[in-house]
């Protein structure tokens, strides 16, 4: 699973309610969670980040759309770099309903997260999007990146007071943003249209017109 970091917690609450297709365990969320756990927070499972080289690209990169890729892959644990007949001649039916999932359970467990993260964005009243979340993932990279290259950045004099600072006021903002929709009107629905939009448009604050250096469709 790969998901902007803002969509976890519907991706979550969607794979809780589908049942899981292998037996010993009450849900696909049960599922995941023990093949996959994530290794900052154990108690939930692990969501990678969205690469750019798929059809979900220019929606998240260009425009600021979160977007998500959910699949079924193998088991983690077998050290693979990739499905191993991945865009080859011997990727066909026969090999899915023979060897890979020949109830085709997995493929409907799949379609079942897909539908239920549909549902919850179509019946909710406030959209399932968790700036927290996002929020959560940008301090993460940056611990990330700090432990990679710190003594470098020293060496130059660069410090991550800066960024640490802007991330713990987003914290705040987005702490504070989410505590004030639990409270509000929900009958309200000019209140309701401004919340949602905000939400919509979060992800798309973060989109620089200009582009990555050499990369100017990734902005």
């Amino acid at each position: 699973m790969k998901s902007s970091p803002s969509l976890k917690k519907a991706l979550f609450n969607a794979a809780k309610k589908v049942p899981s297709p292998d037996d010993g365990f009450s849900s696909t969320f049960d599922l995941w969670l023990k093949r996959n756990a994530d290794y900052d927070e154990p108690t939930l499972p692990y969501i990678g980040y969205l690469g750019s080289g798929s059809d979900f690209a220019p929606f998240m990169y260009r425009i600021g759309i979160p977007g998500t890729d959910i699949l079924w892959t193998f088991d983690p644990r077998l050290s693979l770099s990739s499905y191993p007949v991945y865009h080859s001649v011997y990727e066909t039916f026969y090999l899915v309903k023979s060897f890979l999932d020949w109830d085709f359970k997995r493929h409907q467990a799949v379609a079942r997260v897909w539908t239920e993260v549909a549902r919850d964005f179509a019946d909710t009243t406030i959209l399932p999007i968790d700036c927290v979340d996002y929020v959560k993932e940008i301090r993460r990279s940056i611990n990330s990146i700090q432990s990679l290259y710190r003594d470098n950045m020293n060496e130059h004099g660069i410090t991550f007071d800066a960024m640490f600072s802007a991330v713990d006021n987003l914290t705040n903002v987005a702490t504070d943003f989410h505590a004030n929709v639990k409270d509000m009107d929900l009958s309200d629905i000019l209140a309701v249209r401004k919340v949602n939009d905000q939400l919509m448009l979060f992800e798309r604050a973060f989109i620089d017109p200009l582009g990555l250096p050499d990369r100017k469709f990734l902005k």
